[in-house]
C-alpha cells in the first residue's frame, strides 16, 4: 500500500508540471524553397490532429492523428528548445522552419542550408524527427 502511494503522489507531481494543451495550441514544421519555391508544412494540434498544406495551397488537409502521448512529448521537446532565445532567422535558398503556438504565443525559427550561422543540432534534430513522424500519417 506504501508503495501504491508513492507512486501516486510521483505521478500526481509529474503531471503537476506539465503546462495543459489548449485547442488552438499547435506545432508547425515545414520546408521549401529552391528554385521551384516549393513549400510544404506539417501541422501538429494539441489534440493529435495532423495536417498537411503544400505549397500555395489556402488550407491544410487532415492526414492523421498522433497519440495523445506523443503528441505531449511533441510539445514539451518543442518547449525545450528554447527556440525563442535563439532567435532563429536565417533563410536561405532552402529553409526549414519551425513554429509553434502555446498559450497564443507564437514562437519561430527559420534556418536555411548552407547559410553562415545554422541551427543548433538538437533543433534540427527535432525538426527532421517530427517531420518525419508527421509526414508518415500521409
Amino acid at each position: 500500500m506504501k508503495s501504491f502511494v508513492l507512486i501516486l503522489v510521483f505521478a500526481l507531481a509529474q503531471f503537476s508540471f506539465v503546462q495543459p494543451l489548449k485547442n488552438d495550441d499547435y506545432i508547425l514544421v515545414g520546408s521549401g524553397g529552391g528554385i521551384t519555391g516549393h513549400w510544404e508544412f506539417y501541422k501538429l494540434h494539441a489534440d493529435g490532429q495532423v495536417l498537411h498544406r503544400a505549397n500555395l495551397a489556402d488550407v491544410y488537409s487532415p492526414i492523421g492523428k498522433l497519440s495523445r502521448q506523443n503528441t505531449a512529448t511533441a510539445f514539451k521537446q518543442v518547449v525545450a528548445l528554447k527556440l525563442d532565445s535563439l532567435a532563429l532567422d536565417l533563410p536561405a535558398n532552402m529553409s526549414y522552419l519551425i513554429e509553434y503556438q502555446q498559450d497564443n504565443v507564437k514562437t519561430k525559427a527559420l534556418w536555411g542550408s548552407n547559410t553562415e550561422a545554422e541551427a543548433p543540432q538538437n533543433v534540427i534534430d527535432f525538426y527532421e524527427k517530427l517531420r518525419q513522424t508527421l509526414s508518415s500519417k500521409k
